[in-house]
């Protein structure tokens, strides 16, 4: 080999191209190239197996969600009621109409309601109905809605039929990214051997898409929506995972000794008490969580399944929780790595209620020779739009800092 003046030189780390006749031929490479960690992110994956929706047609979308309104609420008033009173207030009014019942589950006394005000949610009550005992009620007592007595003749209180007053958005991202794909790189190819196909891919094209696609899945868990001015006018960005859910958080401090099976499985549960939940959750783990929920095995009362999914690429423990809910925990190694400080998290996902979603015509994709080829390279892009749709988050939840084993450190 010869070397000339002005060597090429390709962006594969580590090798120079220098050669007289300015042809870049063949050599004896490998055309299966291996690649490290080569993983979009176990979130990002699920979407896309399980809970994607039809395209969007504006930027900026909308949707609605409802539950059934509960049929408990709790006395509201700090120093209680006496046994004669008849005026009550307590959280939510919705769930009574003029005739109906209501039981109080401490004292075993019932009452009749014979009227509700909605905007105060005070209830006027006759006491010790059909003959229970009157007792005192104290505040947070709760009270049960029976049965509506007489109703064809009552107002349908404020529940029946409403909609949702909570507006519920998200705008879509989009993105793209070019690079430039040298003569050497054209040649090298790399074989990606699937379930009965064969893909043959430069390396930097999957190298490429493969980087995009980490991008997408953390911006799915962790972007806040919001929108940012610059000189080409107005960026909307996307709202992840973690900002729809602020309520259902298990904060274990980076101490494993706050991290037990009964606090785990019993935070599962609370997740599943709502009556949007579906009857099974996924919960995307780092490696520290994932290994802590392993050594928690002979705490449970049900042996835990552990296997391979290779859908997800990933180990998987299904574990059932002390009320017998289920619970499928998935080692997410890249999604959530341990060089990013993120091991210790945890994100648990109702999937019937989450989604990835696409602009209309925008689905992620790779587009070759977006320029004409110059003399040594060709230019190629990646692009496309997403967002994620998240519906009652109180359904879902996430955890962090669950400690690094002992061993590791």
């Amino acid at each position: 080999m010869y070397r000339v003046t002005l060597p090429y030189t390709t962006r594969t780390t580590g090798v120079d191209v220098l050669d007289t006749d300015n042809i870049f031929r063949q050599r004896d490479l490998d055309t299966q190239l291996k690649m490290l960690n080569i993983d979009n992110g176990t979130f990002h994956k699920a979407l896309d197996l399980w809970s994607v929706k039809e395209p969007v047609t504006q930027p900026i979308y909308y949707w609605t969600e409802d539950d059934m309104l509960p049929i408990h609420t709790l006395v509201n008033f700090a120093a209680g009621y006496s046994l004669t009173a008849t005026s009550i207030v307590v959280d939510d009014a919705r769930l009574f109409v003029d005739n109906s019942e209501v039981h109080v589950t401490r004292t075993l006394e019932n009452m009749l309601v014979t009227d509700v005000d909605y905007a105060t949610n005070t209830l006027t009550v006759t006491r010790g109905f059909a003959g229970t005992p009157r007792a005192a009620l104290l505040d947070n007592d709760e009270l049960v809605g029976g049965i509506a007595h007489l109703a064809e003749m009552a107002d349908a209180n404020d529940g029946t039929g409403r909609v949702p007053t909570t507006e519920k958005f998200n705008f879509i991202s989009r993105f793209s990214e070019s690079f430039k794909i040298s003569h050497l790189q054209d040649v090298a190819a790399m074989v990606e051997v699937g379930i009965g196909r064969v893909a043959t891919v430069e390396w930097e094209v999957v190298n490429k898409m493969q980087e995009i696609a980490r991008k997408v899945n953390k911006a799915m868990l962790f972007q806040h929506r919001g929108t940012v001015s610059g000189a080409d006018g107005t960026t909307y960005i996307s709202q992840g995972f973690i900002h729809y859910v602020q309520e259902n958080v298990l904060n274990l401090g980076e101490n494993n000794a706050n991290l037990s099976w009964p606090i785990l499985s019993a935070w599962f549960d609370t997740l599943f008490e709502p009556t949007a939940s579906s009857r099974e959750k996924l919960c995307f783990a780092g490696t520290w969580l994932f290994g802590a929920v392993t050594r928690m095995k002979r705490d449970m009362s049900t042996e835990p399944q552990m296997y391979y999914r290779p859908d997800l690429g990933a180990d998987m423990i299904t574990v059932t929780t002390e009320q017998g809910n289920t619970v499928n925990i998935v080692k997410d190694r890249f999604g959530l790595p341990a060089d990013e400080g993120l091991a210790s998290w945890g994100i648990v996902a109702d999937m019937a209620h989450v989604f990835k979603r696409e602009y209309t015509d925008e689905p992620m994709a790779w587009r070759r020779n977006i320029q004409d080829p110059m003399s040594h390279y060709r230019q190629d892009e990646y692009w496309g739009s997403f967002t994620l749709e998240l519906w009652h988050p109180e359904i879902h939840g996430y955890i962090r800092g669950a400690g690094r084993p002992i061993i590791d450190r």
